[in-house]
């Protein structure tokens, strides 16, 4: 048997065939490049496509997916929409166990070419009517029907995002009161409404040990919203940090505004935080200003990259992130953040830009997956080059991990 391989349809895939040897070379390639399927037939050809997973990856957060009304919902993990909005998507997993939360509620996603077809129990995904690649979808949450012992829904206190057990913890973002809020943000139309506001340190346990017996978890996510606190917040997380280590002695991962006094951030260590990051969403002041206003007027951006270089100097190599968002100002901005990221020994985490709906954001276009592309395998290349650790956690659905920038660097 022969091999050759060509590009089609961009750079997402590649198509490999095998053929007798006595069968034309010249037609092969012909009815390849034209997609002459039946021609394919005749000649007994057969394909299979190899997928760059992070490229699809990308292409999946800029254009949604459609899920077949014929997938029973019981076979897909509860779509929910809680903290900032982000993790309201289906759970698929792509090759070499690339995890992602497809968009599937927003308006962009109307015309997405892509949809998730289930046959013979098995998923696959189609671009355009044509079935590209065989995909896992995350299996269902038990817990996520349970009850704590204190009467309240365990979704409603922690949920699924990948590998990721996700708490949102203390009281809603303080910015929302006030109209200050990030406009890309959807925290404050969902805490204390679609899920807990006031979660107790019992519940939080009690959940997360759920979901480790369950084994659904690798780890444990926690995020807050500003707190005009000098702690901005850290000082409300710190019990729940020390319980959990104790309960379930899984890593503990922190997001969380930087407080006024970086005391603070060893506090964080000291409870046994086993990382921790700092939003500051955006490099261009222009664009810092104008979507994050509270983070703007409160906090500065000044702050968040001071506590960024204090903190590795507490938090082990690959433990300390500053996240950033994609797709809102012009990539150049995005580049000279993950600059500073690697250069100060801390990890660039680029979240692509969803316009969620209800956000203020939400008439925005999704961005063009071919203009974000080059950012990912920059972001991979500085890391590199800073000697910046990347592989501390997979199984990561919400945003591309500078580990998985690889795939944008392959040739």
């Amino acid at each position: 048997m022969r091999h050759v391989r060509i590009h089609v349809l961009g750079d997402l895939y590649e198509y490999k065939y095998k053929m007798p040897k006595d069968t034309i070379k010249h037609d092969i390639l012909r009815c390849i490049r034209y997609h002459w399927l039946r021609r394919c037939l005749f000649y007994k050809v057969r394909f299979y496509m190899e997928i760059n997973a992070g490229k699809l990856k990308l292409d999946l957060y800029c254009r949604g997916i459609k899920i077949d009304p014929a997938i029973h919902e019981e076979k897909i993990r509860k779509r929910l929409r809680v903290r900032g909005g982000l993790g309201s998507g289906v759970e698929v997993i792509l090759p070499h166990n690339i995890w992602v939360n497809i968009p599937v509620f927003e308006k962009f996603v109307m015309d997405s070419p892509y949809e998730l077809k289930e046959e013979k129990e098995e998923f696959y995904i189609y671009k355009n009517s044509m079935r590209i690649v065989r995909v896992d979808v995350a299996k269902t949450i038990e817990f996520y029907h349970k009850k704590t012992s204190e009467g309240n829904l365990m979704r409603e206190i922690g949920i699924m995002h990948g590998g990721a057990l996700a708490f949102y913890l203390g009281p809603r973002c303080e910015f929302w009161a006030t109209g200050q809020n990030c406009r890309f943000c959807a925290v404050g139309l969902n805490v204390g409404l679609i899920e807990k506001e006031e979660k107790s340190i019992g519940d939080v346990v009690e959940v997360a040990r759920e979901a480790f017996r369950e084994g659904v978890a690798d780890f444990i996510h926690i995020n807050t919203g500003y707190s005009s606190d000098e702690s901005c917040g850290i000082k409300t997380i710190i019990p729940y940090v020390k319980a959990l280590k104790q309960a379930v002695n899984a890593s503990i991962a922190i997001q969380t505004l930087p407080p006024r006094d970086n005391k603070w951030i060893d506090f964080a260590y000291e409870a046994g935080a086993d990382s921790v990051s700092f939003n500051f969403e955006f490099w261009g002041a222009s664009a810092f200003n104008a979507i994050c206003p509270g983070k703007s007027l409160k906090i500065g951006q000044q702050r968040f990259l001071d506590a960024i270089k204090y903190a590795v100097k507490i938090f082990p190599n690959g433990s300390v992130a500053g996240e950033i968002i994609a797709g809102l100002e012009p990539i150049e901005e995005t580049m000279r953040a993950i600059d500073f990221i690697t250069a100060a020994g801390a990890l660039p985490i680029v979240c692509v830009f969803r316009p969620v709906k209800g956000t203020l954001l939400e008439h925005e276009k999704s961005p063009d997956p071919e203009k974000l592309a080059p950012i990912f395998e920059y972001m991979y290349r500085q890391c590199n080059a800073n000697g910046v650790r990347m592989n501390l956690v997979d199984k990561v659905s919400l945003v591309i991990m500078p580990i998985e920038g690889r795939f944008f660097a392959q040739k």
